[in-house]
């Protein structure tokens, strides 16, 4: 809990935070570590998807 918030993650987030620079990578995702990861459902991958495409045409 942090400021009165429970704290989670997605994989979508972790899978972001482990691509590019391998060692900017560690950092990113030693920094990640700790938050439960949250379990993905099927209108949560639809969201990450077309949030992600939505970042590459950007």
């Amino acid at each position: 809990m942090r400021g009165g918030f429970d704290l989670y993650i997605s994989q979508f987030v972790l899978d972001e935070a482990a691509g590019g620079d391998v060692e900017a990578a560690r950092e990113r995702l030693a920094a990640l570590a700790g938050p439960p990861v949250l379990d993905l459902t099927e209108a949560g991958a639809e969201l990450a998807d077309a949030l992600k495409t939505n970042l590459q045409t950007s």
